[in-house]
């Protein structure tokens, strides 16, 4: 199995809550609710532990609230490379109705300190050395440029690993620059850097 590195810029705790309707300014009552860490790395981590990779999950994590994290790492075997930093990870309310609807809430999270990034890099240098690819995924955190993203790509290249980027707006279009070995856009975040609506399949191939 393969050894795999995942970057999460802003991981967030996801609070999903499933009730038959959602009354706006009422007291409504949940069937179901859950905290779960997140993120889009740490989520593809999860998969790809449990399918038997070797996962190592890195990037930064606000260390207000990282206790959840920390559970949710040691209790899916995945080794834990996190740069700590000031502050709280964001909190994103996930409201699922019976009828199929889902209204998304997200917050604010940390904001980056201006050697994060620094900080990061000089973290990830060490471990490529055993990687066999690198996921970057996910979204940004308030004060950390798009260029970051352009950076942490090109330290893996230098580093001669392959590395996949997931990413949207202003970071695709940066991590495009420094030329992943692939990327994985949604069908909107797709439109969003063409400039365009992709409606058919010629569209989205072109």
């Amino acid at each position: 199995m393969a050894r795999i590195l995942t970057i999460t810029l802003n991981p967030a705790l996801d609070l999903n809550a499933e009730l038959p309707g959602l009354e706006p300014g009422r007291v409504n009552r949940t069937r179901a609710t859950r905290l779960e860490p997140a993120g889009k790395g740490i989520n593809a981590g999860r998969v790809l532990a449990r399918l038997g990779h070797q996962v190592t999950v890195s990037g930064l994590l606000g260390e207000a609230n990282a206790a959840p994290f920390e559970r949710l790492f040691a209790d899916e075997a995945l080794s834990d490379s996190f740069v700590r930093v000031p502050g709280q990870n964001r909190i994103n309310i996930k409201i699922a109705e019976h009828g199929g609807r889902v209204t998304d809430v997200n917050g604010p999270g940390f904001s980056a300190p201006a050697d994060a990034l620094s900080r990061l890099e000089f973290r990830l240098a060490p471990l490529l050395a055993d990687q066999d690819v690198v996921l970057i995924a996910g979204s940004l955190p308030a004060d950390l440029p798009a260029s970051a993203v352009a950076r942490l790509v090109t330290l893996v290249r230098r580093a001669g690993k392959p590395v996949w980027l997931d990413a949207s707006a202003e970071a695709l279009d940066a991590g495009l620059s420094a030329g992943p070995d692939a990327v994985k856009p949604n069908l909107d975040e797709l439109s969003v850097w063409a400039g365009t609506a992709l409606t058919t399949l010629d569209e989205v191939a072109e």
